[in-house]
């Protein structure tokens, strides 16, 4: 169980990583905004890829499941509140 949320931390880790990457590379004229979009698709893609993921056994029709999108929506929401307040929190 650690083994899992120790790879589950590095794969969020790297994946955000990636996004500030390619984010800043496209030298943003508003850093704010710039880390705002940073959280938003970081959130997402973990979201999306840890569903995907947990629901790799349904095959095609996790696509059309309305409990797969409801699934990574409220992970994304919580995600995103999660690390927006800490996020603000460590810049105050």
């Amino acid at each position: 169980m650690v083994v899992i949320s120790l790879l589950s931390l590095v794969v969020s880790f790297l994946v955000f990583m990636g996004v500030r990457f390619a984010v800043y590379s496209l030298n943003p004229s508003n850093y704010l905004f710039a880390d705002i979009l940073i959280i938003i698709i970081g959130s997402f893609t973990v979201s999306l890829i840890f569903a995907i993921r947990q629901f790799r056994y349904m095959g095609r029709d996790k696509w059309r499941s309305q409990f797969f999108h409801s699934f990574v929506l409220r992970t994304f929401l919580i995600n995103f509140a999660i690390i927006f307040i800490i996020s603000l929190l460590w810049s105050w």
